[in-house]
């Protein structure tokens, strides 16, 4: 299945980092079945989408996954001269929009090499 997810998020670290940061997001998954698809074709069929986590799913799952990301890190100003940064020159150097861009991948067998998915005695996992 090919699947694509977007992610709008606004984190709020002035009280320990003095910053703020926009995240602006979205990506592509590329899997061998639906997540939480079930097994049998009086269930609804393979291509049954579902949001339980892939270690619930009957037999193994395989996923390649590329997201792109806009990330805004906005300083926190100084109170009393608002031309001025009250951070540290790290976070100032970090301000602005950064682009970034990750490609992972990933597997989970889930019991399938095993002889018994919930206590399995031989086998691998």
């Amino acid at each position: 299945t090919l699947g694509v997810h977007a992610l709008c998020l606004e984190q709020d670290f002035e009280s320990t980092r003095s910053s703020k940061e926009f995240t602006r997001s979205i990506g592509v998954r590329l899997a061998n079945h639906c997540r939480g698809a079930s097994r049998g074709p009086g269930i609804g069929g393979p291509n049954k989408p579902s949001t339980s986590p892939p270690e619930t799913m009957a037999g193994p799952y395989f996923f390649l996954d590329w997201n792109t990301c806009l990330r805004d890190t906005l300083p926190r100003r100084h109170s009393e001269f608002p031309f001025a940064l009250d951070c540290s020159s790290d976070v100032a150097k970090q301000a602005g929009t950064a682009f970034k861009h990750s490609l992972t991948g990933g597997m989970y067998l889930n019991g399938s090499l095993t002889d018994d998915r919930y206590d399995p005695t031989m086998g691998y996992d």
